[in-house]
């Protein structure tokens, strides 16, 4: 009830997607574009400039050109769409599993490239500073200041309170 209008379950089931969405989005692309952003900041390879083209094509193909490749690359036909009928998944079109990797694909360059410019910023010497500590502990001190830009300080802050 909202302002004395009741809803349904059929009214508010778009909502509810979309919520789900949104965060299985964010954390599915926290947990994959953060190596690739820190790969991408330190690493100046040909590989490079070629998966930094990749990842913003979604900014600079229009939003439907981007979903119709999507349909072709999750159809029947398409690459992605023969190897989950294989493996007897069925096809992702129309389903909320394919909506999910639209919706990172589409989302993908908005996060990464903040990200990116995050670890570029941190030099040399802030890995330098946590010498001797184990790797988990250089990544998170070394690089949380940068997340903060990103991730929610108060997370960010309990990190670095654990790892010291």
């Amino acid at each position: 009830m909202f302002n004395g209008i009741e809803f349904t379950w059929e009214e508010l089931q778009p909502v509810f997607v979309s919520i789900q969405l949104a965060v299985l989005t964010t954390i599915f692309l926290v947990i994959l574009v953060t190596p690739l952003a820190w790969w991408l900041s330190r690493k100046k390879t040909t590989a490079r400039s070629v998966i930094s083209s990749i990842v913003t094509l979604p900014l600079v193909l229009p939003p439907t050109v981007l979903g119709f490749y999507l349909l072709v690359f999750m159809g029947p036909n398409g690459p992605l769409g023969k190897l989950t009928e294989s493996l007897g998944i069925g096809l992702l079109t129309f389903t909320f599993p394919g909506l999910l990797i639209g919706s990172m694909v589409y989302s993908l360059p908005f996060m990464i490239q903040p990200l990116q410019n995050s670890f570029e910023a941190l030099g040399p010497s802030d890995l330098g500073r946590n010498a001797g500590r184990n790797a988990a502990r250089r990544v998170l001190q070394s690089h949380c200041s940068a997340l903060q830009t990103w991730i929610p300080y108060r997370y960010c802050s309990h990190l670095r309170a654990h790892y010291r």
